[in-house]
């Protein structure tokens, strides 16, 4: 399918993190191209705890708000425009710090994948 219509979409809330949504915006296996991308919305109280996964890496574009993005034992401060590289292994976790919603869109492959929460308390991003 070329083209993936906004009508009828969906936002289900991610039941494993605190106050945030996400919506599969469009999938492919056609060809070469097997990649899924979503819509994340973090509330101004929400986070995605500390979690991993063994296959799947990120690539992330930051639509509006502000998070700290804890990877590994490196954090970072992320705002609107910023791009984020997340390599499949070290554990990730996001926390809103802005004064409204954060959004950012997520690439990630469609391939076989096991993500493990890490550490489910906020304060570990």
């Amino acid at each position: 399918m070329p083209v993936f219509k906004r009508e009828g979409r969906r936002y289900y809330q991610v039941d494993w993190a605190v106050d945030t949504y996400v919506s599969i915006l469009g999938a492919t296996r056609e060809k070469s191209l097997n990649y899924n991308l979503r819509h994340f919305i973090i509330k101004r109280s929400g986070y995605i705890p500390l979690h991993r996964h063994t296959n799947v890496y990120h690539l992330q574009y930051m639509l509006k708000g502000r998070i700290k993005l804890r990877i590994g034992e490196e954090t970072y401060i992320v705002g609107e425009g910023d791009v984020m590289y997340l390599p499949n292994g070290p554990p990730h976790g996001y926390l809103n710090i802005g004064d409204s919603d954060a959004e950012f869109l997520c690439i990630t492959p469609l391939i076989p994948d096991k993500m493990e929460v890490v550490d489910k308390n906020k304060e570990a991003i």
